[in-house]
């Protein structure tokens, strides 16, 4: 079941769809954001190719860069990088726990698996076994 964008419209938007976008909105914003002069510490921009890996690599979280973020970049391109990184991790989960279920869509069950079977089966986490007591 796909996502309305207004009663009645043809267009709707799938939920895979809607996180795809939000990554690509996150990134062009921190990209144009970056490419401002009040972010370099030259006054001159550091060009929009830079910019837009430097915004990716920390909305993905991967802390990648073709610049020294340390040397070229002012207080407030480390503050652009430091949004988007929290932006970025906190963004798919922030999506699964808070976005969908307010939208009516994949309502989740946090506690699939139950402690008291895990307990039952001697597991107390996956990957984790407590040898039974034999006497």
């Amino acid at each position: 079941m796909a996502l309305k964008l207004r009663p009645g419209s043809r267009w709707s938007l799938s939920s895979t769809q809607i996180l795809a976008i939000g990554f690509f909105a996150v990134i062009m914003t921190g990209a144009i954001l970056l490419t401002l002069p009040i972010s370099a510490t030259s006054g001159e921009s550091i060009g929009f190719v830079d910019a837009l890996f430097t915004a990716a690599s920390c909305t993905c979280v991967t802390g990648l860069s073709t610049i020294n973020v340390g040397v070229e970049l002012t207080t407030f391109g480390h503050v652009v990088m430091l949004l988007l990184i929290q932006i970025g991790g906190m963004g798919v989960v922030m999506f699964a726990l808070v976005v969908l279920p307010s939208m009516g869509r994949s309502k989740m069950m946090l506690s699939n698996v139950e402690l008291s079977s895990m307990a039952r089966d001697n597991f107390i986490l996956p990957m984790t076994w407590i040898p039974s007591r034999t006497r």
